[in-house]
């Protein structure tokens, strides 16, 4: 019985290692959901590149949310005083968006 247990132990000890490794992945692809259907409601004039970092405002004067290039370092006057930085982001391969570390 206690070799049994002990095997059973080391069993659902490895699965609940897997279930966490799932479960950090579904939390990424949400957080990456979230950011795609985020960038697809904002406002931009650009076709975005696969790859390249923009970056997301949210314009509380028009309660929108704006996708440009310039962080909000990059800004020669400063980033006008009705938009809130958000964060970086980056178009995906598969036209998904991701957001930046």
């Amino acid at each position: 019985v206690n070799i049994a247990r002990q095997n059973a132990q080391l069993e659902y000890d490895r699965l609940m290692e897997q279930a966490e490794v799932i479960m950090k992945q579904a939390k990424a692809l949400q957080a990456r959901l979230d950011a795609t259907e985020t960038v697809h409601q904002a406002k931009f004039g650009f076709t975005p590149i696969h790859g390249k970092i923009y970056h997301l405002y949210f314009d509380e004067r028009t309660a929108e949310h704006v996708l440009i290039q310039n962080g909000p370092e990059q800004w020669s006057c400063g980033v006008p005083a009705h938009w809130k930085y958000l964060y970086p982001v980056k178009k995906l391969g598969d036209s998904t968006w991701a957001l930046v570390d």
